[in-house]
């Protein structure tokens, strides 16, 4: 486990969508503290969904095909990163004078294009 303290400076949120994967019971509290995976479900979006203890928290993505799963929470998750940013003390950045102005989605099987985030509104 390389890394971790910078890890954890640098990295504020995490975002997953219908993310299968296994939490380490231990050297995993940082990621399951600072992040939320929407997974397919019929229920409402953002509504809570069952997870084992210690896991991600989970809420639904607002559809129930994996596919679609990210699409349908995007601006969900997006306000997720905001408010999570937004949480942070700027003595607390690593990168205090950098602006973020766009992040990447990594998909399952797909490479969408940069979407546009300011997450340093003036």
């Amino acid at each position: 486990m390389d890394h971790v303290e910078e890890f954890k400076r640098k990295v504020f949120a995490v975002g997953l969508t219908d993310s299968v994967h296994i939490a380490r019971s231990k050297g995993f509290e940082h990621v399951v503290k600072i992040s939320k995976n929407w997974v397919c479900s019929d229920k409402p979006l953002d509504t809570p969904v069952l997870c084992p203890s210690g896991d991600i928290e989970r809420v639904s993505a607002g559809h129930t095909v994996h596919e679609m799963s990210s699409s349908s929470c995007i601006d969900s998750l997006f306000r997720f990163i905001e408010d999570r940013y937004r949480s942070l003390r700027k003595e607390d950045l690593f990168f205090k004078d950098i602006v973020i102005n766009c992040i990447i989605i990594y998909y399952t099987t797909h490479i969408h294009p940069i979407i546009p985030v300011n997450l340093n509104p003036s």
